[in-house]
């Protein structure tokens, strides 16, 4: 296969030549994980107190400094702004850091659309959802105590362009995913037979996210306790099955008994449902691990066409491997070509079927899906630089 990309992933799987990059989304979707840089080629954003990844093709805007200065938490007030869209941040989806003791509960938007509570970085925090129809905008705002003597708190803001707003309220809730504040300790409550299903999940998501991050056995202990209990007190919540089949993938030790249990609880969790796609996706790394490379493609396969946004390079790249070590191109072709009209605006999956139509001597065609695609003023910049890297490479 002539595509390989360079960036590095953590953690990363290889079997045979197939690197998974894909994985690490799957890793960062499955609840906070700290160690999780490099991510689908991610990059990761260190001022200090505050770390987060973000994707590639998102920067600051203008010409601010592409390094975030440092956060003191008892010191100046501190912003920080990425989008994609640096020229015109008003018109890109746009993702701002602030850490000010100016930040209040008032959204940013003009119309509230929910109120909510959540956990951003191991914290209790509020979440609001609004939009600002004069600006044509939809957004939500993540507001937490910073932890400052002076009463400072942190908010994470997130918006786009309305018709924007249904892709990029799903790479903010990633990126908010991935935020942590390092140097204080992590607020994790201990389990306890009084915690509500949704309490022990979370308990759950936060101890795997220590345990990745310091290996300790106690974490995943209590990772692993806690999910089991969310599971028996909340049985029909694919998320439980999830997060407790993910508990169990991490076992530190008698691993071929945790990854029978894993595979049945991910199976558990995309029964009750079907459009849970990282247990489909996680599920498929553990069929990759047992060599079942088949019943892999099938998970992959449906996992794009629920949410085609996972369709970034790197998936489709090694998608593509998954299709070439099988011998099953023909199947690759069918589902690109399937794909590309069922969602065009994935448009990475044209690299995966350019390299099986040139595979299957549909060398022709594959260099129109190539030429169109690196021709295409909407596609992603490093999708463009893919399809002309692959021409060069081919011509």
């Amino acid at each position: 296969m002539e595509w390989r990309g360079t960036d590095s992933m953590r953690p990363a799987l290889r079997i045979d030549g197939l690197s998974l990059k894909w994985l690490a989304i799957v890793l960062a979707a499955a609840g906070p994980t700290a160690s999780a840089s490099g991510q689908d080629g991610w990059r990761e954003w260190d001022a200090g107190d505050v770390t987060f990844l973000s994707p590639p093709r998102l920067r600051a805007p203008g010409v601010d400094r592409q390094t975030p200065a440092q956060v003191d938490r008892n010191g100046p007030d501190w912003n920080f702004t990425i989008t994609d869209n640096p020229n015109r941040p008003d018109r890109g989806a746009t993702l701002t850091f602030v850490w000010s003791r100016d930040v209040t509960e008032e959204p940013t938007g003009d119309e509230v659309m929910s109120d909510a509570r959540m956990r951003l970085g191991g914290r209790d925090a509020r979440k609001i959802t609004w939009r600002t129809p004069s600006m044509g905008w939809r957004g939500y705002d993540v507001i937490i105590d910073g932890g400052a003597k002076d009463g400072a708190r942190f908010r994470f803001t997130c918006h786009a362009p309305e018709f924007r707003w249904r892709e990029t309220r799903s790479l903010c809730d990633r990126v908010a995913e991935t935020i942590r504040f390092p140097n204080e300790t992590a607020q994790v409550a201990k389990p306890s037979d009084e915690a509500s299903p949704q309490q022990q999940l979370e308990i759950a998501r936060e101890r795997l996210a220590l345990f990745l991050k310091n290996q300790a056995v106690a974490e995943w202990q209590g990772a692993y306790e806690a999910a089991k209990k969310a599971v028996a007190m909340e049985p029909r919540s694919s998320e439980n099955w999830r997060i407790y089949g993910y508990a169990n993938s991490l076992a530190p030790a008698d691993r071929e008994k945790y990854a029978s249990q894993a595979e049945s609880a991910y199976r558990r969790s995309i029964e009750l449902d079907a459009r849970n796609t990282q247990a489909r996706f996680l599920l498929a790394s553990l069929l990759i691990s047992r060599d079942s490379l088949a019943p892999a493609i099938e998970q992959i396969e449906t996992a794009l066409d629920v949410k085609p946004e996972l369709a970034t390079c790197k998936v489709v790249e090694d998608l593509t491997h998954l299709y070439q070590k099988t011998g099953e191109r023909d199947r690759g072709v069918s589902f690109y070509s399937g794909f590309v009209v069922r969602h065009p605006e994935a448009r990475a999956v044209a690299l995966g079927q350019a390299i099986l139509l040139k595979d299957t001597g549909k060398r022709a065609e594959a260099l129109l899906v190539l030429q169109k695609l690196a021709t295409d003023p909407s596609a992603a910049p490093d999708e463009t630089a893919q399809a002309r890297a692959l021409l060069n490479s081919w011509l």
